[in-house]
């Protein structure tokens, strides 16, 4: 009973550590999303597109179909935008929008950055699972978890591929 509660003990040690790099990923993904927050409003406002037409017109939208109708509404704006601001200053009418672009280019690369670090954390479980694999006290119960992180992490790698994110958000935009 003693060695049990010792392998518990120590599993549960263990395990703490990579917890710990869960909440740091998590406080980040909190910053992160309130930075994307605030940009996505700065943008909707230079837009001049509601917030309360956004959510319901894209981010809430499960039709494709009308998400793409709203997206090229917004690019026709932007375009306008884009054409207005060009004619109105020749010389320096890219600076400002391109501190725009840069902050959404950033945001991308930011959200790749996290979830590599995510990944990495899967990795730890991985590393904390197999050093109790074949543990005679608790290594049955461990390699049920086995089976669920497999299932996670294909899970994650099926929707996120951090290094897409990254790279993606250096060719985002064309330049002329």
């Amino acid at each position: 009973m003693f060695l049990l509660t010792a392998k518990l003990s120590q599993f549960d040690y263990d395990k703490d550590l990579v917890e710990q790099q869960w909440e740091f990923a998590t406080n980040e993904l909190g910053k992160l999303q309130i930075h994307y927050d605030t940009i996505l409003n700065q943008n909707l406002a230079l837009l001049k597109v509601k917030p309360e037409e956004y959510a319901p017109r894209f981010a809430r939208e499960t039709d494709a179909e009308k998400r793409y109708q709203f997206l090229t509404e917004i690019r026709k704006t932007a375009s306008a935008l884009i054409a207005d601001r060009k004619a109105a200053d020749v010389k320096t009418w890219k600076q400002p929008i391109y501190y725009e672009l840069m902050d959404v280019q950033s945001l991308k690369i930011r959200f790749g950055e996290i979830t590599f670090e995510i990944r990495g954390i899967m990795s730890k479980y991985d590393e904390l699972i197999a050093k109790y694999h074949k543990d005679p006290e608790i290594g049955l119960k461990v390699q049920e978890l086995e089976v669920k992180l497999n299932a996670l992490k294909d899970t994650f790698d099926a929707a996120f591929e951090p290094t897409e994110y990254v790279n993606s958000a250096t060719r985002m935009y064309l330049v002329n």
